[in-house]
């Protein structure tokens, strides 16, 4: 049976401005995964991927805050108000997470945004080949994450660099 752990979420300003102030530098691909530095985090590396269903995720580190984050994006996801709160789910095929994420806007892309202090919430989606995200309205979509355990091994190569 999966354990549930509650996820530590806080407020995406910091990283919101680095990616609209230009402050971040491009480090590599892993696959169709880009790998990048943001310096408004504290040198926090990233990875990102794009995916056919109009889908962006994003996890990274916040080495300001001693965590990371994740994120997921979409152009059609404009009901979302940035600002706003909501309960989110993410589940891989042996855990459950869940956790309070905050809306937000980014490069005309719409959704949610996490912060994580649990180690045990990357390490997770490294192992897996899925990742199921349960919306607060009940929303939900799946993501492949074939390549992220190379990806995330290259952001951190990435993050020791910095």
């Amino acid at each position: 049976m999966a354990t549930r752990t509650q996820l530590s979420w806080v407020s995406c300003i910091a990283f919101m401005a680095t990616c609209a102030a230009a402050q971040v530098s491009d480090w590599g691909t892993s696959g169709d995964w880009r790998v990048s530095v943001s310096a408004e985090t504290g040198n926090g590396c990233y990875i990102e991927k794009d995916f056919d269903s109009g889908i962006r995720f994003v996890l990274g580190f916040l080495p300001d805050r001693d965590g990371g984050f994740i994120a997921a994006l979409n152009t059609d996801w404009t009901h979302l108000t940035p600002g706003d709160n909501a309960v989110v789910k993410f589940f891989t095929s042996e855990e459950k997470f869940a956790g309070e994420v905050e809306m937000i806007e980014r490069d005309g892309l719409y959704g949610g945004w996490a912060f994580f202090n649990n180690p045990a919430f990357a390490v997770e989606i490294a192992k897996r080949r899925s990742l199921r995200i349960v919306g607060p309205e009940g929303g939900e979509f799946e993501l492949d994450l074939t390549g992220s355990a190379r990806a995330i091994a290259e952001m951190e190569r990435c993050q020791a660099a910095q």
